[in-house]
């Protein structure tokens, strides 16, 4: 038996460009492992993701916007604006819930003349076209197949269990000729995922 020693270097690489930008995130791991014969084998393995977004001032937020937050995107609860301290700086303090954190709350200063990354966040309506405990299938509007697995977050989580009533449920309209499909929509915001709603609609 040979002992292998192995050691990762973690690279993140940043490239903005664009007015409406792309987010890239390269992760670059390294393993060196190292055999008993002190023969060097290096492994690379990169994964990259995107996500957009365009700038927005501090004077542009409202209450409802979507900006990120400590590198999440947060939905405003709140924000007050200071008067001009004695640099002349006016502040704003933002204070936002996660969109896919549950409760879970963000809050930042920053000086009127800074800019702030406000992501797009997408809504997509998919068709449901089977429900399996670990796995949702669904078609977009391209006939293109889109499976939603367990890494995929339900809000409220109670509504993974009325997904799978309502699917059960076109088969029985079926039966009565009363055709329904059962819908549901997928947000998408910085490379994350979650099914906000579903219902039916008619077939």
């Amino acid at each position: 038996h040979t002992r292998a020693r192995a050691r990762v270097d973690v690279v993140l690489c940043i490239c903005v460009h664009g007015s409406i930008e792309s987010f890239h995130l390269f992760y670059c791991l390294s393993f060196h492992l190292l055999g008993s014969d002190q023969t060097s084998l290096l492994i690379t393995m990169t994964i990259s993701s995107e996500y957009k977004y365009s700038h927005i001032s501090p004077g542009e937020v409202k209450v409802g916007s979507i900006i990120a937050i400590r590198d999440r995107p947060c939905r405003i609860l709140k924000l007050n604006k200071s008067k001009p301290g004695k640099h002349g700086h006016v502040k704003y303090h933002f204070i936002g819930t996660d969109l896919f954190r549950k409760g879970k709350k963000y809050d930042a200063v920053c000086h009127a003349h800074e800019m702030l990354v406000q992501p797009t966040v997408a809504h997509t309506v998919l068709s449901i076209i089977s429900v399996e405990p670990n796995m949702v299938t669904c078609l977009d509007d391209n006939n293109e197949m889109v499976e939603l697995a367990e890494d995929i977050t339900f809000q409220p989580v109670e509504l993974k269990e009325k997904i799978q009533s309502l699917f059960d449920s076109t088969f029985e309209d079926s039966q009565d000729g009363n055709d329904h499909d059962a819908v549901l929509t997928l947000m998408e915001c910085m490379c994350e995922k979650a099914v906000i709603d579903c219902k039916l609609v008619n077939a």
